[in-house]
């Protein structure tokens, strides 16, 4: 097993040669984790019925039937939509015991040509001069709107004991449920609390059009939709895929036993 993983999360099943953005993503961020050595996931929830067949690509804004359908649920009780499934796909690649652990949202995907940078050389050039080394959790900057802020589109976790700890404690922040920003809004809270070892990339904007000639990795989000399927067939080019790791996951249920079980929680405050 590799030290390292890039994983990403969806409940939309990838086809090579489709010209949907989640797929695009996932050629684009195997690509990635194969020209570096790392094993790359799709973790794919597909216990939900977002309507495959009719969704309109071109419509999925940060409401739309693919993002607010009930994909996980909260102590089996509380509905969640998709965004939260991230973090019981986290939480399962990181029990694998991989080192480190790279998360990137299905509108993402980073440069595997002469523009790429690996894992270690992201946080050489973009981690903070000075951060604690005890960082466990860095995330990109919500740029253009807040770069002090996190955008969880992107996360780099340190496979450590505390690790787990604080994912659980993300877990169990009941906010945002089914509506924009979802899990965003829980490790934002967390962030600003500053009692988590979590920093953000403020230089690292990529949700910024303007920065993303100069970027190893863009993030196209629902500002700038209508440009998904564009840039991402222009950085795949020619490139081919032959195969996309795709690991069919039941989020609640892991969610169940890695997160939420009473032989593994800690109460540690957040």
């Amino acid at each position: 097993m590799n030290k390292t993983a890039v994983i990403m999360f969806d409940t939309r099943t990838p086809e090579i040669g489709a010209d949907n953005y989640w797929s695009l993503a996932a050629q684009l961020n195997y690509l990635y984790a194969r020209h570096f050595g790392y094993d790359f996931i799709y973790y794919l929830d597909d216990n939900v019925d977002v309507g495959q067949n009719t969704l309109s690509v071109s419509d999925d804004g940060v409401q739309s039937r693919a993002k607010t359908a009930s994909t996980c649920y909260l102590n089996g009780t509380v509905a969640r939509g998709a965004a939260w499934g991230k973090i019981p796909s986290l939480a399962d690649a990181l029990s694998q015991g991989y080192e480190t652990v790279m998360y990137i949202d299905s509108d993402a995907f980073f440069r595997s040509d002469a523009a790429g940078i690996s894992v270690a050389e992201l946080l050489q050039r973009y981690g903070i001069t000075g951060a604690d080394e005890e960082v466990l959790l860095w995330l990109a900057a919500n740029a253009p709107w807040d770069a002090q802020q996190p955008n969880s589109g992107l996360q780099l976790w340190i496979n450590r004991p505390r690790s787990i700890r604080m994912l659980r404690r993300w877990w169990h922040i009941n906010v945002a449920a089914q509506e924009h920003p979802y899990e965003q809004e829980a490790v934002t809270r967390m962030f600003n609390r500053n009692n988590w070892p979590i920093a953000v990339m403020e230089n690292f904007q990529w949700m910024d059009p303007e920065q993303w000639p100069h970027l190893p990795a863009l993030h196209i989000c629902s500002a700038y939709k209508d440009q998904r399927e564009t840039q991402m067939q222009h950085y795949l080019g020619e490139q081919s895929v032959t195969e996309l790791p795709v690991h069919r996951i039941d989020t609640t249920a892991v969610a169940q036993h890695r997160l939420e079980s009473k032989l593994t929680l800690k109460t540690t405050p957040w």
